[in-house]
């Protein structure tokens, strides 16, 4: 499942647990670092990647408007991409520029798009979780008490 958080800026999508690409580095590094990301998330049979700011891996800039081609294209390829079978992988980026993602043709690649006011606490993760229908109550269960007193 590969569900796109959009809210405004700053308002604390990325304070969850989870992987998270580092925006601005090189594409080949970028890449590799994204597909070692994915590589990762896939031994483990409950995985869950952050991905914050996905705009800003792109290298959009709203003058021109201009982005990376090259890494749109890879990072459509990682998103649409199958775990494993017996593994399951929760995708969640974050978007304040949903009309972007929309004029690259980047949201077919995502499984739900959810408008997020505020996500800044465990308990917002595990409202996700729960409306994504992809994890079992007690994976789930599992899920919020490694949460547990993280902010």
């Amino acid at each position: 499942m590969s569900p796109l958080n959009d809210s405004l800026d700053r308002m604390g999508r990325n304070r969850v647990v989870g992987k998270q690409l580092k925006p601005g580095a090189r594409f080949i590094r970028l890449i590799n670092n994204a597909s070692q990301v994915f590589d990762d998330a896939y031994r483990s049979q409950l995985s869950c990647i952050l991905v914050d700011n996905i705009e800003r891996l792109l290298d959009y800039g709203p003058i021109g408007p201009r982005y990376s081609n090259l890494t749109l294209q890879a990072l459509l390829v990682l998103l649409k991409k199958e775990p494993p079978r017996g593994r399951k992988l929760l995708i969640l980026c974050t978007s304040s520029r949903r009309q972007v993602l929309e004029d690259m043709e980047m949201l077919s690649a995502f499984t739900a798009i959810l408008h997020v006011p505020n996500l800044s606490k465990p308990e917002h993760l595990i409202a996700v979780l729960e409306e994504s229908d992809v994890f079992s109550k007690k994976e789930i269960s599992s899920i919020n008490k490694k949460l547990q007193g993280h902010k």
